[in-house]
């Protein structure tokens, strides 16, 4: 860069700069870039999105898979230790929403079942509903309290 910004005028500049581009956007100016900078700018940005450090293993774990047990999942990703206990539901959470997978909880005989991550695509279809009620229960190891 060769002019750097001056802060410090700007802080003091602040409350004029603030009054101008209002009165300019009363004016029916709107501070956007033109469509073809605005294209440009979302595809130089599409390679930085932030992603969990978790995405790899979950994709692998999930891969193939209609439905996965939260519990499961969860055991899983808990052993790998790459996020603090306290973030791994949201780190969970958001991964699996961005594979295009939802919550979902349904009853047997009136009780209500363990909840599960499944694809959207899928989640009413009766023959995954009687495929999640064969998987095993889940055991936590004793070192791990949740």
């Amino acid at each position: 860069m060769k002019d750097r910004l001056d802060r410090d005028k700007v802080c003091r500049l602040r409350d004029s700069i603030w009054k101008s581009m209002l009165g300019l956007y009363k004016k029916g100016e709107h501070p956007c870039l033109p469509m073809e900078l605005e294209l440009e700018n979302n595809a130089n940005n599409e390679g930085f999105t932030e992603q969990s450090v978790l995405f790899g293993n979950i994709a692998a774990y999930t891969e193939g898979k209609a439905a996965v047990s939260k519990a499961h999942l969860k055991l899983a990703m808990a052993e790998l230790d790459l996020v603090s206990p306290t973030r791994l539901d949201k780190e969970i959470a958001a991964t699996m929403r961005y594979l295009g997978y939802c919550t979902h909880c349904y009853k047997v005989d009136g009780r209500v079942q363990p909840r599960f991550w499944a694809l959207e695509s899928v989640k009413n279809d009766d023959a995954t509903r009687r495929e999640w009620t064969r998987l095993p229960k889940v055991v936590a190891p004793p070192s791990r309290s949740w």
